[in-house]
């Protein structure tokens, strides 16, 4: 708290993102209405490669001064570096601050979730039904990650309802971004083009 007002520390990648920036924005809507300010700390990139200067770039969480923060919100979801939001979590912890993780469950703080699941379940169920698909390709995000395995359970599920086989050669790992999501196309598109050239018949 600062005087009268108390501080929220909002903690994620790519403010500048719209779908960040529009959150943040009913965010601090929302707290300025209600007498609370935000600090937010953000890095340019998503801490995906690991170099040398996300690790700098990743310094500016330990800009947090708890001794002033009265609440930490987290957006995890588009973060690549689960052990840099454990550590705001277990620092905000030492100083008794309560915090709300967006996007990603957690059993020690407060976790708000999306329900992805059910909006992806109907759009695996209108390719199937409306355009009669049956013969699916399937990029996940990261591999182990809540949502994405969510969606993986959720897609299996209506293979299985539908009579489709899973095909695990054109199964991938996405991982929330473009270089592998593309590399992934690319190579589904080979195999499709391998499969047609096998089933020509020369006579």
């Amino acid at each position: 708290m600062i005087g009268n007002i108390k501080i929220i520390a909002v903690c994620m990648c790519k403010v500048y993102d719209e779908r960040n920036y529009r959150i943040i924005r009913a965010l601090n809507n929302f707290a300025v209405e209600n007498d609370y300010r935000l600090f937010v700390y953000h890095t340019c990139s998503d801490l995906y490669w690991k170099t040398l200067s996300e690790k700098g770039e990743q310094s500016v969480f330990d800009l947090i001064d708890y001794n002033i923060t009265d609440a930490v919100v987290t957006f995890e979801e588009g973060v690549y570096a689960e052990n840099v939001m454990t550590k705001i979590r277990m620092d905000a912890a030492k100083y008794g601050k309560p915090v709300i993780s967006v996007g990603v469950e957690h059993d020690d703080c407060i976790s708000i979730k999306f329900g992805y699941a059910k909006g992806f379940e109907q759009v695996v169920r209108h390719v199937i039904e409306q355009h009669g698909v049956r013969d699916i390709g399937f990029i996940a995000g990261r591999k182990d990650e809540e949502n994405s395995e969510e969606r993986i359970a959720v897609f299996r599920k209506l293979l299985e309802e539908y009579d489709i086989p899973f095909r695990n050669d054109v199964f991938y790992y996405g991982d929330y971004w473009s270089v592998p999501a593309l590399k992934a196309v690319d190579d589904m598109i080979e195999k499709i083009k391998s499969q047609e050239r096998s089933s020509v018949q020369t006579i």
